[in-house]
């Protein structure tokens, strides 16, 4: 028994001693923590680097941590790991304030839940898993108390009978039997809108491409109950009197709708003509009132069946700016045809208002999501005007950036090592990544500066440093 309690003593020995080769090059600028995941002689932990340079343990033991995150207010830790097993990650969760105590274990499923992400603005955590899926992974939601998991993407996200929109084949629609699949990758949060981004790989292109889903609307097919056109400000806030409906009253006009073949659709009255599915184009005729003049701004909506909507903004005479991600766009057509619908079969003599709209329902593809390339691990700066991202259409794997507004895109990384996992510091002007520059099996950790773009080695350690995720509470 004595020789035992000596066996174990050299072991605990052995690897206190391993841990405490891990370290910093420098301390870090700025007033945020940096967290990450290092794999180092055998141990796979999480770490703190704080701003003097002291690196603090923030898991130990036997498990292999793969991904984590804090929650916005910084008092939480969530992770993934196997601690039941080599092929079986599950998410677990700990007080920053506890650390010593045990973590309490989130998901209890056979397979793997890895990269969670807290969401910014309610008490939800998105996690990727292959829970319910024969093949491939699926993105979930739960709450940090274990309860309330929801699966946001499925069958149902990408088509009921339209394949995916990079599995394209001859006529339309595209049909498939089963559900594709789908490995998705860095699931995270807009800080403002109800919306996520993601990569995902599947299909026969055979490589990564980012998209953006609305968490209101996830599904790839909807029943039209009612197209409305009104009149209204610039920023769309204000209505201003004129409206169109295809359900017309003593308040509204006509409103026709055409589909792409020139028949006239019963919207809200025929299930067949009110179904929509995948990508959808349509043709608005809205009776003359006089409003269609150069510079007047009319918003679009369109309501479905499940009491959800989306809206768009159309001006006469007046390119907008695209959205970064929109399920409605439209167009100004001019002054067209005199119309009639059914329910209103009389002509009034005059030309109708002709737009026509795009309808993108389910996920939405990043527009800078260069196609014949690997485009992956996308992330929102902290006031969700920009996106970071890691693509391989120049040649190695490096960080672009992209602007959401101007849709302008600047590569920030060039050289020949790859680049992945950057992170946004809270403050908006600072990332951070990881990169192999010796071999596969080495990586350190970078912080870049994006107002000077000067470059920070924070790590320099056998084995790998990854993972960078900032602390979201600034040191005083």
């Amino acid at each position: 028994m004595k020789k035992t309690y000596i066996f174990l003593l050299l072991i605990i020995l052995v690897i206190s001693c391993q841990k405490e080769t891990l370290k910093l090059t420098t301390s870090i600028p700025g007033k945020y923590k940096l967290a990450f995941i290092s794999k180092n002689k055998g141990t796979q932990d999480i770490y703190l680097a704080e701003l003097n340079g002291r690196l603090t343990n923030l898991t130990s033991d036997y498990a292999k941590e793969t991904s984590f995150d804090f929650s916005p207010d910084g008092k939480f830790l969530v992770y993934s790991a196997n601690k039941s097993g080599a092929l079986n990650e599950d998410l677990y969760l700990i007080s920053m304030s506890s650390l010593t105590k045990l973590s309490r274990r989130l998901t209890k499923y056979s397979g793997v839940d890895k990269e969670p992400s807290f969401a910014i603005r309610s008490p939800l955590i998105i996690f990727i898993s292959t829970l319910f899926c024969d093949f491939g992974e699926a993105i979930f939601i739960i709450k940090p108390n274990g309860t309330n998991l929801t699966k946001i993407t499925g069958i149902d996200t990408w088509a009921t009978s339209f394949s995916p929109p990079w599995r394209k084949e001859e006529g339309e629609p595209s049909l498939y039997v089963s559900e594709p699949i789908i490995y998705y990758n860095r699931p995270s949060w807009h800080p403002v809108e109800d919306w996520i981004t993601f990569s995902c790989y599947g299909g026969v292109e055979n490589s990564w491409q980012i998209y953006f889903l609305d968490l209101n609307q996830i599904i790839n097919h909807q029943l039209i109950s009612n197209i409305t056109l009104e009149q209204c400000s610039e920023d769309g806030k204000n209505l201003l009197g004129q409206k169109w409906s295809t359900f017309p009253d003593e308040n509204s006009w006509i409103l026709v709708v055409e589909n792409g073949s020139g028949k006239i659709l019963e919207i809200g009255k025929k299930e067949e003509d009110s179904t929509i599915q995948g990508e959808t184009l349509l043709n608005l005729y809205a009776s003359n009132t006089g409003s269609f003049v150069t510079g007047n701004y009319f918003k679009i909506t369109i309501r479905f069946k499940d009491n959800t909507k989306i809206s768009g903004l159309l001006c006469i005479g007046k390119t907008l700016p695209p959205p970064y991600f929109t399920h409605l766009t439209s167009l100004w057509l001019g002054m067209d045809k005199d119309i009639t619908s059914p329910s209103s079969p009389t002509r009034d003599g005059y030309l109708d208002g002709h737009i026509q709209i795009k309808i993108t329902l389910g996920p939405i593809r990043f527009w800078g999501s260069q196609l014949g390339a690997s485009n992956m691990e996308p992330a929102f700066s902290p006031d969700g005007s920009k996106l970071l991202f890691v693509s391989n259409r120049a040649g190695s794997q490096d960080i672009y950036l992209a602007n959401l507004k101007t849709r302008e895109i600047e590569q920030i990384t060039s050289d020949t090592s790859d680049k992945f996992n950057p992170a946004w510091c809270p403050d908006g002007n600072k990332i951070a990544f990881s990169s192999k520059e010796k071999d596969l099996f080495n990586s350190d950790i970078y912080i870049l500066d994006l107002t000077n773009r000067s470059l920070l080695k924070l790590t320099e350690n056998e084995g790998e440093d990854f993972w960078p995720i900032w602390y979201p509470v600034a040191e005083k």
